[in-house]
């Protein structure tokens, strides 16, 4: 039975195999204008990439190269640019559901790549039934665990106006 036939909302259709890498057909005039959304883009995505590992590094006492997070995210936007994908940053989520899990390693980033890729070349039919609530069920779990309510209490007791 279809979940959808239901009206339960599904994923729905996935195309079928891994991306062709191509340069993207932006003429050089249009360069231009994508330059200063080009550039905002990143300073987000490096801001959300650094705050994310900071947060998760506090937790755990340790400390993070900036450095190496920036370098790490210019080869996975450079690599998903001439595979059509869209921009890179850190995935709060993942990384919340990865520390849930127990993951100490960037092993946990190979499986889930390699899972990734299982699903997109033999997973397609279950991850097009998969229900869209239980997806978003599980953005929200992992974006809770994101929340560190004891540093709210700090913040308060330190400065008011900074809690707010």
């Amino acid at each position: 039975f279809s979940l959808d036939d239901k009206g339960i909302r599904v994923v729905g259709g996935i195309p079928v195999g891994l991306p062709k890498p191509t340069l993207p057909p932006v003429p050089m005039t249009e360069l231009a204008a994508l330059v200063i959304p080009a550039v905002g883009i990143a300073v987000v995505a490096f801001s959300d990439n650094a705050l994310t590992a900071r947060t998760f590094a506090a937790r755990k006492g340790e400390t993070i190269d900036a450095n190496a997070e920036l370098r790490a995210l210019g080869v996975c936007n450079l690599t998903t640019g001439v595979t059509q994908g869209f921009p890179v940053s850190s995935s709060g989520s993942r990384t919340a559901l990865g520390d849930t899990v127990g993951s100490r390693t960037q092993l946990y980033s190979l499986v889930m790549l390699a899972t990734v890729l299982l699903v997109m070349l033999a997973g397609r039919d279950l991850l097009e039934n998969f229900p869209m609530a239980a997806l978003g069920a599980l953005v929200v779990y992992a974006a809770l665990r994101l929340i560190d309510v004891a540093e709210f209490r700090r913040l308060a007791r330190f400065r008011r106006s900074e809690l707010i």
